[in-house]
């Protein structure tokens, strides 16, 4: 583990006295929490991770933004290949490559922390007695998650590249097809953007690089099989930063903790470890009052 020059003896006598001293792994026992801060150090805080694997192209989000509201009001037939949005919605791949959404909303995890969490205002706080339980349970849910980018990845292997530039191009043409049918000056528009942002030449309707990139890039990610793993995760997990000098941040965290086991027992919803706190307090102040009187 680490180099030594020169008199070793210390160090074999300082290793040899770890193992003495060392219990196997199976003997190591949660110690008792004392105290508040104690209780919640017992958690480990689970978050959701931001990424999420991007399905469709959009060029026209700058246009989209200069145009009137009446303009865009305008904007209400169905584009090919487009996600169901207001006005120009994106170029999607799932809908050019006919993939049933339905499909894939029964490949997507199920798995809720809510019955294993407390809401805090820093994440998911999950005692760490559970955490294996619901970890297990998590692991399970990640390859039901992969089966749907397994679904996608078939269908990408079974279209070309051709095929995909020409329905992105029917995509693009019925857009501007539309503006022409709705009298929307949209070159006005698309000169006005190149007046603020002289160095790049925007242009929705040549722009297949942009596409170009962006497929490559969705082809390369949905190969990966580490970053699909990572986003089939839907929970990350952290040990719980050390607040309790920062009074403030302490403070936040007490209240949110609390704040909800209050609407959880306001609300009567039966969620396991929230109803395992609250039986656990109440007995408590049920022992007390009767010390008291």
């Amino acid at each position: 583990m680490i180099r030594v020059s020169g008199d070793k003896i210390p160090v074999e006598k300082y290793f040899d006295w770890i193992w003495d001293k060392s219990k196997s792994y199976n003997e190591i026992k949660e110690p008792l929490a004392k105290n508040l801060i104690g209780f919640f150090r017992t958690g480990l805080l689970y978050f959701k991770p931001e990424y999420q694997f991007k399905y469709s192209f959009n060029s026209f989000s700058p246009l989209l933004s200069e145009l009137s509201n009446e303009d865009k009001s305008k904007l209400v037939e169905r584009i090919p290949h487009a996600d169901a949005e207001t006005g120009i919605g994106p170029f999607s791949v799932l809908r050019a490559l006919n993939i049933d959404d339905k499909v894939l909303k029964e490949k997507r995890s199920h798995v809720s922390i809510k019955p294993y969490c407390i809401e805090t205002y820093l994440g998911y706080w999950v005692p760490s007695v559970f955490n294996e339980e619901f970890e297990n349970k998590l692991f399970k849910s990640v390859n039901t998650t992969m089966e749907k980018y397994d679904i996608i990845k078939n269908e990408v292997a079974k279209t070309s590249v051709k095929e995909i530039n020409e329905k992105f191009y029917e995509y693009r043409n019925s857009i501007k097809n539309l503006l022409e049918q709705k009298e929307i000056n949209y070159q006005k528009h698309i000169d006005e953007i190149n007046v603020k942002k002289p160095k790049s030449k925007y242009d929705p309707f040549n722009d297949n690089d942009g596409f170009n990139q962006f497929f490559d890039k969705f082809k390369s990610r949905l190969n990966d099989e580490e970053y699909i793993k990572k986003l089939c995760v839907r929970f990350r997990s952290g040990p719980l930063p050390e607040i309790w000098d920062d009074h403030a941040a302490y403070k936040d965290f007490k209240e949110s903790f609390f704040d909800y086991l209050d609407f959880i027992q306001s609300k009567n919803i039966n969620r396991r470890i929230p109803q395992i706190i609250l039986k656990k307090i109440n007995h408590n102040e049920i022992e007390e009052n009767y010390l008291i009187s």
